[in-house]
């Protein structure tokens, strides 16, 4: 045990080693230090394609897969939050995911944004938070395509390794 935890200051010492003790636990991949981070490298930027993996109930029985344009990361330790955006239907719907929620099963990069045009990559958007693409649905359709060039592309090596 801690020793600092026999006379916290205000309980701060306590969520502290409550906050370690779930990241060890749920952060296996260490997406909080590499995807999710503010100064890594291979950090996921704003406009970036994602594919998310949820079990629908704690059961973990069946899955559901959610796929969509990164709007915004909300970084608060073990609190992390992002948020997707997808059109469905001609129906706007966005979807907030906990990083370290046991309901997630995979977090799949599909397009990652870059500041640069390279090839193969979205560009970046110029802001941490595109609350502008609800208004914006043009600028989503030619991201969402992006994801379906993915699909078929996935489609196809499919179809070569079988």
């Amino acid at each position: 045990m801690l020793p600092r935890l026999h006379s916290p200051r205000k309980g701060w010492s306590i969520i502290q080693h409550l906050n370690e003790a779930q990241k060890a636990e749920r952060d296996s991949e260490n997406l909080l230090g590499t995807l999710f981070s503010r100064k890594d490298p291979l950090r996921l930027r704003t406009g970036s394609i994602i594919t998310v993996t949820s079990w629908n109930n704690a059961d973990k029985a069946s899955t559901t897969v959610f796929s969509g344009v990164l709007m915004g990361i909300r970084r608060r330790g073990v609190d992390t939050a992002f948020r997707l955006r997808n059109i469905i239907n001609r129906l706007g719907i966005e979807i907030q995911f906990k990083v370290l929620s046991p309901l997630i099963k995979e977090i799949k990069v599909v397009r990652r944004a870059q500041k640069g045009t390279n090839k193969g990559s979205v560009k970046a958007l110029r802001q941490a938070n595109a609350y502008y693409l609800r208004d914006r649905p043009e600028l989503l359709r030619n991201l969402a395509g992006a994801l379906k060039a993915d699909r078929v592309e996935a489609a196809q090596q499919a179809g070569r390794s079988a």
